[in-house]
Parts: C-alpha cells; structure tokens; sequence
C-alpha cells in the first residue's frame, strides 16, 4: 500500500475515488488536487458537493450524464470540462476514470485520473481564432469589368463586412 500511495502522490495528475450513487462523495483525493485546483484533499472528503460545484454551470450537465453512463454501462469514464479552483480561475480538466469492482465483481467505485489540459484548451481556442479571422479576410472579390478569372482581373481581399457593403454597391442592392 505504501509503494501504490507513493506512486499515487507523485504523479503529475490528481486521482480521485468517487461515489457511484449520485452523492458526488469523494473518498480520497491526492495531494495533486491542491496543487490544481487549491482544494486540500481533506475539503472535498468533508464537502462531497464541493467538487460539482465547482465544476463550470455549462459542464454539469454533461459531467453528471458521463458518471450515470459509466456507471450503468461499466465502460470508462473519459470526458473534458472546465472547473474553478479556490481563488477563481478556469481549468480545463480531462478527467479519466474506470469503475473499481469488489470481489464479487459489483461497482463500488470510480477511480479517476484528471489532467489539466487548459493550455492545450487554450491553443486550441487561439487556432480557431486564427483560422476564423483568416476566413473572414478570405473573400476574394474580382473587378466586374475586367471578367472574373480573365488576365488582367484584380483580385481584392475583403473583410465580411467589406464583402457585404462592396456586393450592395456592385450588385445595386440586389440579393
């Protein structure tokens, strides 16, 4: 037990184990918890509806539908959500568990494994971004009177807007 509880402990992830009866009970919780989120693994063993709520209003749902799945299908519980630590901030969590069975092979509970994935979460958001404001400059827009594709067609990049106002005015108004 010592070996497993040092294993445990120095992982760069928190491991929980949580009730799979709808209470939300944590029954243990390492000490990586405190260092992700600033809640001391003994909070969440005293407060067993600390943990949903902090989890984001958006994610709760899903959250709570992931645990009702896993715990009627015994398949793995995998799911990505945002939760709030102690002092205010958003961490995205990738929150990984399996379902730990007694002796006679009954559920007793979820053993899981989370991960803060913000900064991933984060670059991710950044390329959507990026790749977004380069649609909105994509419009390419060729001079009416000089033919689309022909040799000597000048070819503009426009903003939506740009787009908008310059097809009202080539278009008369028509659309």
């Amino acid at each position: 037990e010592a070996r497993f509880r040092d294993l445990v402990e120095h992982l760069p992830a928190a491991v929980t184990l949580n009730a799979i009866d709808g209470s939300d009970a944590v029954f243990y919780a390492s000490p990586r918890v405190e260092a992700m989120f600033g809640d001391a693994p003994a909070d969440l063993l005293a407060d067993p509806g600390l943990w949903a709520a902090r989890v984001h209003p958006d994610d709760r749902a899903r959250l709570r539908a992931e645990v009702e799945r896993t715990a009627l299908t015994g398949e793995p519980f995998r799911l990505e959500y945002r939760r709030a630590t102690r002092d205010g901030r958003e961490v995205w969590v990738r929150d990984e568990g399996v379902l730990v069975r007694d002796r006679a092979g009954r559920p007793r509970h979820r053993l899981s494994v989370i991960l803060d994935v913000t900064d991933r979460k984060r670059a991710e958001s950044g390329l959507a971004a990026e790749r977004d404001q380069r649609d909105d400059f994509a419009g390419v827009v060729f001079d009416r009177r000089s033919g689309a594709g022909q040799h000597g067609a000048h070819a503009v990049v426009l903003d939506h807007g740009a787009r908008r106002v310059l097809a009202d005015v080539l278009h008369g108004g028509e659309q």
